[in-house]
C-alpha cells in the first residue's frame, strides 16, 4: 500500500468522524474547570518517579531500556530527552514535547508514554531548553516558535533508528511549534516554508512522518493576553514563577540581566504577567525584533493548511487560553485541507483537560486512561495499522 499523506489524513479523519465525541462528565461544566480539574486530578502513574511506576506497570509485559539522550541545537544550547525503548520490536518512535512551564515529568508526558509503548512505540520524552534535566544547560530561551528544535529531536530519532517511523507529539506551546514544523516553518529565520533539504541546512532539523498537536494557540498575542487578563489571568501567574526561575537561570547571557531588572521590579508589585515576560525578553532574546513580531511570526494559524507531512489537530472549543481555532481570521475550508489536516474539534474540554467519567476513573483505577490520552492513542493506533499487514493488525 502506497501509505501517502492525502491517505493517512483520510484516514485518520474518517475514525475521528466515527468515533464518539467528548462528553463531560457534567454538561457544560465550562472550560475553566476542566482545565483545573486535569491538572489537579490524582495522577497515581506520576506520583513517583515514571521509571519506577513504568516498570511496575509493565514488568510483566515487556522489557524497557530507560536512558537519557541529549543533542545539541544548531546555536550551542542542550535539549535533554528521557527515552523509553521496548526491546521487543519497536514499530516507531514518539517525540512528545511538553507545553509551557512543563518538563518531561509533567503528568501527561509519562500518562501518553505509557500508552505509547502499549502500542509498541519507543518513547522520548523531550525537554525544551533549559527545563527539567535541562535546566541551566541553556543559554537561549525555549518557546512557541521553537520548531527547529522540534525538528532537531526528529533529525536526532531518524539517525538513532532509521528504518522506524517518526511521530511528533506537541502540547499546547509545543503543539504550536508542532503545526509550524509541519509546514517546514522556523519563524526565528524568517524565510517561510522550507523544503526537507531547507531543513537540513538551516536547523538540521527534519520533519516528522506524522504530527499530532494538542490543543494549540492559533494566535500567540491574543493568547498571550488572555493569560495576562481576566479569568485565564490564574494559569499565566502559575505559569510566570517558572519563567521567572527559568530567567534567573540564564542571569549573565545577553538580554538576561535587563530583562531579569524589568520583570523584578514589575514582579514585586505583582504586575508581572506573561504579556510582560515576552515583552522583556522572549521576542529578542528568541531572535526576533521584539515580541510582536514573534507572535506574529510564530503563531501557526495561517500555516495550518501547509502542512507537508499528515497533521492531526485535537482542541476544545471552551480552551479558556487558546479557544479552539476561534482565532483563525478566515474559517478552515474543509476542501482545502483534507489531505493534509485531520480536524479534531470538540465542544468541550477546556485546555488539555477533557475529564469525562472515565477520566475520574483512571485516578483509581490503574487499567483505565483519560479521555486525551485514549483519544491519541486512536491518532497512533490508526497510523500504526496502516503500516500493518491486515492479518496483523490491532484492534481500534
Amino acid at each position: 500500500m502506497d501509505l501517502t499523506p492525502a491517505l493517512v489524513v483520510q484516514t485518520l479523519q474518517k475514525k475521528i468522524d466515527k468515533s464518539p465525541r467528548f462528553k463531560s462528565i457534567i454538561p457544560g461544566l465550562g472550560g475553566h474547570h476542566h482545565t483545573l480539574v486535569g491538572y489537579f486530578l490524582r495522577q497515581p502513574r506520576a506520583l513517583n518517579t515514571f521509571k519506577d511506576t513504568f516498570k511496575d506497570t509493565f514488568k510483566e509485559r515487556t522489557q524497557i531500556h530507560i536512558e537519557t539522550v541529549r543533542i545539541q541545537t544548531l546555536d550551542g544550547d542542550t535539549l535533554v530527552g528521557v527515552m523509553h525503548v521496548a526491546q521487543e520490536g519497536p514499530r516507531g518512535v514518539l517525540h512528545a514535547f511538553h507545553g509551557l512551564a512543563g518538563s518531561s515529568d509533567s503528568t501527561y508526558m509519562p500518562r501518553i508514554a505509557e500508552v505509547a509503548l502499549g502500542l509498541g512505540l519507543t518513547v522520548v520524552l523531550w525537554n525544551h531548553r533549559g527545563c527539567g534535566p535541562g535546566r541551566k544547560l541553556a543559554k537561549h530561551p525555549y518557546h512557541s516558535g521553537r520548531s527547529d528544535d522540534l525538528g532537531r529531536a526528529v533529525a536526532w530519532g531518524r539517525k538513532q533508528f532509521p528504518h522506524l517511523k517518526q511521530i511528533l507529539l506537541g502540547y499546547s506551546l509545543s503543539a504550536n511549534a508542532t503545526v509550524l514544523l509541519s509546514a517546514g516553518v522556523i519563524p526565528s529565520h524568517d524565510s517561510g516554508p522550507l523544503t526537507k533539504r531547507g531543513l537540513q541546512e538551516v536547523a538540521w532539523a527534519e520533519l516528522p512522518d506524522l504530527s499530532i498537536a494538542v490543543n494549540p494557540p492559533i494566535d500567540l498575542e491574543k493568547s498571550a493576553l488572555r493569560l495576562s487578563h481576566g479569568p485565564a489571568r490564574v494559569y499565566g501567574q502559575r505559569f510566570i514563577v517558572d519563567l521567572l526561575q527559568s530567567l534567573h537561570d540564564r542571569a549573565g547571557t545577553p538580554h538576561a540581566d535587563q530583562a531579569l531588572r524589568q520583570l523584578d521590579k514589575s514582579f514585586a508589585t505583582l504586575r508581572f504577567s506573561v504579556f510582560d515576560f515576552d515583552a522583556a525578553y522572549t521576542g529578542i532574546a528568541g531572535g526576533f525584533r521584539d515580541h510582536r513580531d514573534y507572535y506574529h511570526r510564530a503563531s501557526c494559524g495561517r500555516y495550518l493548511t501547509q502542512s507537508q507531512i499528515p497533521l492531526v489537530v485535537l482542541t476544545s472549543e471552551d480552551d479558556p487560553i487558546t479557544c479552539g481555532l476561534s482565532d483563525l481570521e478566515t474559517p478552515l475550508d474543509r476542501r482545502t485541507h483534507r489531505n493534509s489536516l485531520a480536524l479534531d474539534i470538540q465542544s468541550e474540554g477546556g485546555h488539555m483537560g477533557y475529564i469525562d467519567l472515565n477520566s475520574i476513573r483512571a485516578a483509581w483505577d490503574a487499567e483505565r486512561r483519560r479521555w486525551m490520552e485514549e483519544r491519541i492513542a486512536m491518532y497512533l493506533m490508526s497510523y500504526l495499522n496502516l503500516m500493518t499487514p491486515s492479518s496483523e493488525r490491532m484492534l481500534s
